[in-house]
């Protein structure tokens, strides 16, 4: 994406209130998921800045009401606040996929067919980093995940929203979708922000 965007993005959030800036914020990050083009993201709120911790604990119950787009928290420190958000639909169809599922299986995840279930399990294994295969969630290609986690030497062949270590062009047509969809978002934030 252009960074020019992302600069106009910036400065016509910094002015809008706290509740405003916090769904902004949340709809950048979230916007592919929303676009039903990606089944989850994660996002990290801490203290610093504008304290987006805070304003989540504050406004999270009036936000995403009426979206199809469900969250979970998978840490939650003195500094931060880690959550998933995802679309339930998309998510079930990933792990229901024969090779995620046994991916899954084989690192020792059970029952993975309950999402929520699934996400807790994530939640005992995100201790202070993330797990390297919260990555599927997150629509990167079981593949890739795997190479990751197994060959960290090996070099990727591009470097996007993810380590690419297999299928360049798919992986080059998914991260212009995703910039895209966030590009969409920041001009409907930025013509919002103007009224």
């Amino acid at each position: 994406m252009k960074r020019d965007v992302i600069h106009e993005f910036v400065r016509a959030v910094e002015g809008l209130g706290d509740k405003e800036y916090l769904y902004a914020v949340l709809l950048y990050n979230i916007s592919p998921v929303i676009a039903g083009v990606k089944p989850a993201s994660i996002i990290t709120f801490n203290k610093a800045g504008r304290n987006l911790k805070l304003l989540w604990e504050l406004y999270s119950g009036m936000l995403l009401k009426e979206n199809r787009i469900k969250y979970f928290e998978i840490s939650n420190t003195n500094f931060s606040t880690t959550l998933i958000f995802y679309d339930a639909v998309l998510l079930e169809k990933v792990l229901k996929d024969e090779e995620i599922s046994n991916f899954y299986y084989e690192l020792g995840y059970k029952n993975i067919s309950d999402i929520e279930g699934m996400l807790y399990q994530m939640k005992f294994r995100y201790v202070g980093n993330c797990p390297h295969e919260m990555g599927v969630l997150l629509g990167i290609p079981v593949d890739d995940v795997r190479e990751f986690m197994n060959n960290k030497s090996k070099k990727c062949l591009a470097c996007g929203y993810w380590k690419v270590y297999n299928n360049v062009e798919r992986a080059n047509e998914v991260f212009k979708a995703y910039d895209h969809i966030r590009e969409k978002a920041i001009y409907s934030i930025i013509k919002d922000a103007e009224i």
